[in-house]
């Protein structure tokens, strides 16, 4: 499913359906997280973290119990990586457990308008009832792109440094259109019971926020986003093309 800059609905095929959402989650996790920033956090916060365990594929940056890490960092790990144990420990320096920043988060998806979403987490990992549709994710993705500096200009970067145990260390970005994909400005992939990816493209006037889900390989989920974002782009080209020639 692709929606413009404006929210308009571009190309959709079963949008309303409800899918496991993996990863994708993290963009609401950092959208609560950012939200907090108002009221009782700041980026500067050191937090103090706890080693969580949440499965033995659940990828990890690799925190340990007592080890320390800015609010800073644990986000940028989380929206670049995809660190779980990241998200986890940014969820609770905000609400104090999982069950009360996922009230948050349900919370922030009916005020922006995700009408088919649930959150129980804030990392993704498949659990009963985490759930959203491709919409929402594309709303969701404009929304944060265009309203969280912080999200938009982390989301595209292909990697972050981070002190772990104190040493520098260097998490790539999951997101393989990032530097291959013209225009491509993020936005978070996912794995649960599918491949899954929510992006957002800038080229010249048109821009693009997408959301692919139930893809049964990697690269798919990659593959079809630009398909459709090239088709959009071919599209507007066009118009745009006929439009000048009429004047």
């Amino acid at each position: 499913l692709l929606v413009d800059s404006d929210g308009n609905v571009v190309w959709s095929r079963n949008g309303d359906m409800s899918h496991s959402i993996a990863s994708i989650t993290k963009v609401m996790t950092a959208v609560v997280a950012l939200d907090s920033l108002q009221t009782t956090t700041s980026l500067d916060d050191v937090v103090t973290l706890v080693e969580p365990y949440l499965g033995p594929d659940a990828q990890m940056a690799g925190f340990a119990d007592g080890e320390t890490a800015t609010f800073r960092d644990l986000l940028h790990v989380m929206l670049v990586y995809s660190a779980n144990d990241a998200a986890y420990n940014v969820a609770l320096h905000v609400a104090g457990s999982i069950p009360a920043f996922a009230d948050l988060m349900n919370a922030k998806a009916a005020a922006i308008g995700m009408t088919a979403s649930h959150f129980m987490n804030p990392h993704g990992i498949d659990e009963d009832g985490h759930r959203a549709s491709a919409l929402d994710l594309a709303r969701l993705s404009r929304y944060a792109m265009q309203n969280y500096p912080f999200i938009a200009q982390t989301v595209c970067c292909e990697s972050v440094e981070i002190p772990i145990h104190g040493v520098p260390t260097v998490f790539k970005s999951t997101d393989a259109l990032l530097g291959t994909y013209t225009g491509i400005r993020g936005v978070k992939t996912g794995y649960a019971e599918a491949f899954t990816f929510m992006g957002a493209t800038g080229r010249g006037n048109v821009g693009l926020y997408s959301a692919v889900l139930g893809c049964t390989t990697a690269a798919g989920r990659f593959n079809d986003t630009a398909s459709m974002m090239d088709w959009v782009c071919s599209v507007a080209a066009f118009i745009i093309t006929a439009r000048s020639r009429e004047g």
